[in-house]
């Protein structure tokens, strides 16, 4: 994968089981990178280019970018929709009779209710899967109790179900451990997913990391 910001000169490419680390010192390139990228991520137009080969990549649908940790939900709406739809999927493939019996059991029910009360009644049973699985209030059942098992969950989650390929950290090492952090490192290699870091301020290097640092004055330095 390749990153190419034109705007201050920066392109990186990031190989597989790579983690790139861009310590932005300088305030104005770092508020500007940031910008562009969440704005990006939310369907606007940007500079930032992200590539795969000859292939640009879809920022808005392929790279998820994070400010605040605790705020990973691994219940969030887009993950519930790409769940409920695999499931739909599965269940067309291989349950088909056993949803042919639940409509007509509720259809059997529902006459029912219907000839036992007094009002001139009509229903629609126009039920799928995902219905009954909003139903159910049908969820990942995510019992983690730390931050950065709660990101290695996500991450394992959306990469699988919305086939998310690059996920960007903010000044996530404020938060957590290195440990965690190489837990984190080694969730997204199995994944085969790209780790980005944004940070404003440099710490020790670990083991898989690539580091850029843009000073104040935005001269690059390449530390390994």
């Amino acid at each position: 994968m390749r990153i190419t910001y034109s705007k201050y000169g920066i392109e990186q490419l990031i190989e597989e089981n790579e983690v790139w680390v861009i310590c932005i010192e300088n305030r104005k390139c770092f508020s500007d990178i940031i910008c562009d990228l969440w704005q990006q991520i939310n369907g606007s137009k940007g500079d930032v280019i992200f590539s795969d080969g000859n292939d640009l990549i879809k920022i808005n649908r392929e790279v998820e970018m994070i400010f605040n940790p605790y705020s990973v939900d691994c219940n969030e709406k887009k993950i519930l929709n790409a769940l409920y739809q695999e499931i739909e999927d599965e269940t067309n493939d291989l349950f088909q009779e056993e949803m042919l019996q639940l409509k007509s059991g509720m259809i059997e029910f529902m006459d029912r209710i219907i000839e036992n009360n007094r009002y001139s009644l009509a229903f629609e049973c126009d039920i799928d899967i995902v219905d009954i699985l909003k139903l159910f209030s049908v969820k990942i059942d995510n019992m983690v109790e730390s931050v950065a098992e709660n990101l290695l969950e996500y991450i394992r989650i959306k990469s699988r179900l919305c086939k998310t390929r690059c996920f960007i950290f903010v000044n996530i090492k404020s938060y957590i451990s290195n440990d965690e952090m190489n837990g984190l490192y080694e969730a997204a290699f199995y994944e085969k997913v790209h780790l980005i870091l944004i940070e404003n301020t440099q710490y020790e290097i670990l083991n898989g990391e690539k580091i850029t640092i843009i000073d104040k004055d935005l001269c690059f330095i390449n530390l390994n």
